[in-house]
């Protein structure tokens, strides 16, 4: 494309299975030099790239400035019929664009490019847009990547974009927890005081209650086991399937454990008090920061006990403890991350089209289940359908 001697950004691909150390070495490089969450860090991409078939397309491309990686991606790619007779070529950013190997639910999702030297991000969406793609899907996007690469603002006749979600992440300041001495109730409103405390009561008050941290790879792969069938049991309550039920993600969080447990980058937490199960909470541990993943509660009849409430609540004091930065709740709107948050920002799920006519008719489309969603019989059914449908493509 460019002379890699100039200023300009010239683009390579690699095969990430058959030139895997290549890849490695360039992500690994660019990871020390640019802002990133743990979605985007090697210990989650390199087990992620182990989980995926080796038929799958993907491919990392890397551009360069002077010789030097200054910006890298992983793009997912098939051809499609969506809606059963429209044919697409999609696209997809650090994912595979088949539904269910995306149901890892990725976040703070962004291209890693170095922080310290300013990126043309006119060159790379450039480069973007002269890739073969009539939709391109940028799951979990980070809001960083969102103001610095100018994706919304900067559309024009060459693409257009449609938001999927816009979303808070809401988490926790530990600072603040520490500044008044640990007291996390003071931070609260009266109102979740009151709910706090009382289901507290409800397991024999706070002191009575024991948290315990995994400190093995086979005690943090017992504590899964246990968390994913406290979860798989209140779904079904609801009429899903739950999460675990996917066998892909199971056996991708077993790998994940198995493989960056020792690294410290997963905590797996046990609440409980000498006469039950209270709950399990799945973080992962990445630049100070904990990211609450996924849980597991032993749900009561008596709404009184509410272990959802009590086991953030004390996994919150207990990362403040160990003088963690933030308790990142990560996307969703559900009113215990709102209320126990001091803080959010945002993460979007994107799709960009080439082509007008496409563009319109996706938002058309996205309008009405809108409106389906209005109607939660007509939603559900619709929904589980869908899951159906693409299990089954």
């Amino acid at each position: 494309m460019t002379d890699e001697s100039s200023n300009e950004i010239s683009f390579k691909t690699y095969n990430p299975f058959s030139e895997f150390e290549k890849v490695q070495e360039i992500w690994l490089d660019l990871e020390k030099r640019s802002a990133h969450s743990y979605f985007t860090s090697w210990g989650w991409i390199s087990v992620w790239l182990a989980s995926l078939p080796s038929d799958i397309r993907i491919t990392l491309h890397v551009g360069y400035q002077n010789q030097q990686p200054m910006v890298a991606f992983f793009l997912g790619g098939r051809k499609v019929r969506k809606y059963g007779f429209l044919p697409y070529k999609s696209f997809a950013l650090n994912a595979t664009a088949h539904h269910s190997y995306d149901s890892l639910y990725i976040e703070y999702n962004s291209m890693l490019y170095d922080s310290v030297i300013s990126i043309n991000f006119t060159e790379v969406m450039q480069y973007m847009l002269s890739l073969d793609w009539d939709e391109l899907t940028l799951p979990g996007i980070s809001q960083k990547f969102v103001s610095d690469s100018g994706l919304i603002e900067k559309q024009d006749k060459y693409y257009h974009v449609l938001i999927d979600q816009e979303t808070s992440s809401f988490f926790v300041d530990l600072q603040k927890v520490r500044k008044e001495g640990l007291n996390f109730m003071q931070l609260l409103s009266s109102n979740r005081r009151s709910q706090l405390r009382r289901s507290l009561k409800q397991y024999g008050a706070e002191e009575n209650i024991h948290i315990h941290e995994s400190a093995t790879v086979e005690e943090a792969l017992g504590l899964l086991n246990k968390l994913a069938e406290y979860h798989q049991i209140e779904w079904k309550k609801r009429g899903w399937d739950g999460a675990f039920a996917n066998p892909y993600l199971y056996q991708f969080h077993q790998d994940l454990i198995k493989k960056r447990f020792s690294k410290g980058e997963i905590q797996l937490l046990h609440i409980y008090t000498d006469q039950m199960d209270i709950g399990y909470i799945y973080s992962f541990v990445y630049n100070g920061d904990v990211l609450f993943y996924q849980s597991g509660f032993n749900y009561q009849s008596n709404n009184n006990y509410r272990p959802g409430l009590v086991s953030h609540y004390l996994a919150i004091l207990h990362n403040a403890k160990k003088n963690i930065n933030t308790y990142d709740f990560l996307a969703g709107e559900s009113s215990y991350k709102r209320t126990f948050a001091t803080d959010s920002k945002p993460i979007y799920w994107l799709r960009l089209y080439k082509k007008n006519w496409r563009y319109i008719l996706e938002k058309l489309i996205f309008q009405i289940k809108y409106k389906i969603r209005l109607n939660p019989t007509i939603f559900f059914t619709i929904k589980k359908l869908a899951v159906f449908l693409h299990l089954n493509e």
